[in-house]
């Protein structure tokens, strides 16, 4: 009988888990999802919140068509 060359080398690559600080990443479908997450995330962080302004200059139709914040923080 054939062995599977594939299934065989996938599960070669098995390695126990081990326990670790690093949160996992989380993957969301909407960058409204992933601001929320972060904020709520980054407000549970111990320490003083800065907050930071953006400065943009250029073709004002061109930034103006650029989904980014104003606002850092």
């Amino acid at each position: 009988m054939k062995v599977p060359v594939m299934p065989y080398f996938v599960t070669s690559l098995r390695q126990p888990l081990t326990l670790s600080s690093i949160e996992p990443v989380r993957l969301v479908a909407t960058n409204i999802v992933a601001d929320s997450y972060n904020r709520d995330y980054l407000l549970k962080l111990p320490g003083k919140v800065y907050q930071f302004e953006a400065f943009s200059e250029g073709d004002e139709r061109r930034l103006a068509s650029l989904a980014v914040q104003k606002t850092l923080g």
